[in-house]
């Protein structure tokens, strides 16, 4: 799985890469920020991601292996919707003062992590999601 993850990173990753995206995360590293990955997306392939890109950490969805074969299962919460907020405060603690905190998406479904934190910013991608940005009031990347 690991050499279909790192294919999978270069082959469609890569060629849709949200590059507006990216300068702003590398900004705010070098701020000294702590960048983490809040993904429904698979561990296996957005390790790759964080490895390539100098992020610190990954939240996101496990896929289950048993005596190093993949059982075609999740390991624990699917990352998705109100389970993001959930496995943030399994990881950080509930005492983190998430008003400091950034986060992006350019999907309805983060909504719950959108409101969670301090800084939103709504990825823009066609004219239904300008609308859930701009009903949410959050920060608008558009590529």
């Amino acid at each position: 799985l690991d050499q279909y993850a790192k294919e999978y990173y270069s082959q469609k990753l890569v060629p849709h890469f949200i590059h507006p995206v990216h300068k702003e995360m590398k900004m705010l590293k070098e701020a000294g920020y702590r960048i983490v990955i809040v993904s429904g997306g698979y561990d296996v392939y957005l390790r790759v991601f964080a490895h390539m890109h100098n992020i610190d950490d990954i939240i996101c969805t496990k896929i289950s292996f048993s005596n190093g074969v993949c059982n075609g299962t999740i390991n624990g919460l699917d990352c998705l919707l109100d389970n993001k907020i959930k496995l943030i405060e399994t990881y950080f603690g509930c005492n983190n003062n998430t008003k400091e905190w950034v986060a992006f998406s350019d999907s309805i479904t983060d909504l719950p992590l959108l409101k969670y934190v301090g800084k939103a910013y709504g990825i823009k991608r066609t004219t239904e999601i300008k609308k859930w940005i701009d009903k949410n009031n959050f920060i608008t990347i558009e590529y």
